[in-house]
């Protein structure tokens, strides 16, 4: 099977129909995937393919899902190719990715009817948390500046100007949410690299129901303000000091075997000399003007 790597997805649907959805939580989602690799140098013409693979990517990456690498990616809801559906009373919380983009709830495209009702909560993203700011734009590939975005509907995709035929989604409605709580959010951009949380601008959302205590107390974000000031988290340095420490016990080791293996091999050819050794006694001389130079006698008067 030809899969591309996704991240981790907290609640997929794919191809679904007639689904009604309430009380959903996700929480404590924790992607450590490193950065893509550039052996291959950066992705070329991405914005004007659907398969990434025409302009560098995985054989079977889809834009818009899967732009750039995407294999350090946390979707907690993800839904695509769907229709008629409700959601309601959805809290998503405490998501983090190392060196990826977070979504809260996405919706892509050839979806229909879907209905998002009562309370939306989503707070404590942290998308990039191992990356320094300013590392990388938006536009950049195959690694592009980690995006938090709590709430994504991607109404249609864009290629070479145009809007392309059958990526489109229609009729997402959010208007019998009474209340949306999006706060505590940290990236390096916001969705689709502007500076909002949601795609949505006429989502009026409360960002004063998680207090700062709150953020204080969470390791995500302890972690994301060291990267901001520009200190090196610990986990930084761990990597090195195991390769290092390794390469220590290799070389030790490698030693220990040579000089093990050296003196065995002496061992049967000095065989005889060591036995004739043991055939005699010896002893000290205290006094080496009591016996001749030469002689074989030793302090208890004994010959050898």
């Amino acid at each position: 099977m030809l899969h591309s790597g996704k991240g981790i997805l907290g609640f997929r649907m794919d191809g679904v129909q007639n689904v009604d959805i309430n009380g959903l939580e996700i929480y404590n989602l924790y992607e450590s995937t490193p950065l893509g690799r550039t052996e291959c140098g950066a992705y070329s013409d991405v914005f004007n393919n659907i398969v990434d693979r025409q302009a560098g990517g995985h054989f079977r990456q889809l834009r818009p899902i899967q732009d750039g690498f995407s294999g350090n990616m946390v979707l907690a809801v993800s839904i695509a190719s769907s229709r008629d559906m409700t959601l309601k009373n959805i809290d998503i919380h405490d998501i983090e990715s190392e060196t990826g983009l977070i979504h809260g709830v996405a919706v892509w495209t050839h979806c229909t009817n879907i209905s998002f009702q009562e309370n939306i909560n989503m707070y404590n993203f942290n998308a990039g948390s191992q990356v320094e700011l300013d590392t990388y734009s938006y536009s950049d590939r195959p690694n592009k500046a980690p995006e938090v975005c709590a709430f994504k509907i991607q109404w249609e995709t864009i290629l070479s100007g145009e809007s392309v035929d059958g990526y489109k989604t229609t009729d997402i409605r959010y208007d019998e949410v009474n209340k949306w709580t999006i706060c505590n959010m940290q990236g390096h951009v916001g969705c689709s690299g502007d500076d909002e949380y949601t795609t949505e601008t006429s989502i009026s959302y409360d960002s004063s129901s998680c207090s700062s205590s709150d953020e204080v107390d969470n390791n995500v974000y302890k972690i994301n303000k060291i990267i901001q000031s520009g200190e090196k988290h610990a986990n930084t340095y761990l990597y090195p000091l195991i390769i290092l420490g390794s390469i220590i016990i290799i070389v030790c080791a490698s030693i220990a075997i040579f000089l093990y293996k050296h003196y065995n091999s002496n061992d049967v050819s000095s065989s005889k000399i060591t036995q004739n050794k043991l055939d005699y006694k010896y002893a000290l001389i205290n006094d080496c003007n009591t016996v001749n130079y030469g002689s074989i006698q030793n302090n208890d008067n004994h010959s050898v």
